[in-house]
């Protein structure tokens, strides 16, 4: 655990001096003075033109996603708008038909469902009428039936 007095805290003399003598002094030195405030410098550079480019090539990346995703969006709507024409010009006319047809024979069954009843009241009511005029000779003939049959069974 670091406590705050050891954190902050510069270099001891025995490490500081040996450095200090290589870089500064000497025929033996590493690099002088200027060329540490150089490579200093450049160290600065590097390190801000890294997030510059990271920032310019996420950039780059989101502009291309957005011209892909531009794109699909582009061929999904002409996709679309050939669909709803396809629909429009081939399924309009179909379903006009399959309506019609139907209305059609919903009318023709309501059609022929009168034309039944109305011909059963036809039928019913002309059998009324005959039998109000032809009371007496149907009732003739009925008794003519009846009496032919019980003569026939009863012999």
């Amino acid at each position: 655990m670091n406590t705050p007095s050891t954190e902050n805290a510069e270099p001891t003399k025995p490490v500081a001096d040996p450095l200090a003598s290589l870089v500064g002094t000497g025929p033996e030195t590493v690099a002088r003075r200027k060329d540490i405030g150089e490579l200093h410098k450049r160290l600065v550079a590097m390190i801000t033109t890294v997030g510059t480019g990271f920032g310019e090539a996420e950039a780059a990346r989101i502009e291309r996603d957005r011209a892909v995703l531009s794109s699909r969006l582009d061929d999904v709507e002409r996709a679309v708008n050939s669909m709803e024409g396809a629909l429009r010009i081939e399924l309009e006319p179909m379903l006009r038909s399959i309506v019609a047809d139907a209305t059609a024979q919903r009318q023709s069954r309501i059609g022929t469902k009168i034309l039944k009843f109305l011909g059963l009241g036809v039928i019913f009511g002309g059998g009324l009428v005959v039998g109000g005029i032809f009371a007496a000779e149907v009732l003739q003939i009925k008794d003519l039936g009846v009496g032919f049959l019980t003569r026939f069974m009863g012999n």
